[in-house]
């Protein structure tokens, strides 16, 4: 086993938890606000002709990145305790 796979295993299983219920609680919120904003309406009914996979991929990368944002500062504050 080389030194990158010991020190990944040693990380606390409640940490990856912990950042797994957090991520997943920041895609949903950040998915809600897009609902409420009116992003999910206008993309289901047809974004603009020229946009293509870009419109899918922004909105994807929107609801990734409020995941990770709220899993990584759960594990800022998580250390900070």
């Amino acid at each position: 086993m080389s030194a990158a796979q010991a020190s990944w295993r040693s990380v606390p299983r409640t940490l990856v938890r912990s950042f797994r219920w957090w991520f997943a609680i920041g895609a949903l919120l950040t998915l809600s606000v897009l609902m409420v904003q009116g992003g999910v309406r206008e993309l289901l009914d047809g974004a603009a002709p020229g946009s293509g996979a870009s419109a899918y991929l922004s909105f994807g990368t929107t609801i990734v990145g409020g995941g990770l944002l709220a899993g990584c500062l759960a594990l800022v504050m998580n250390r900070l305790r």
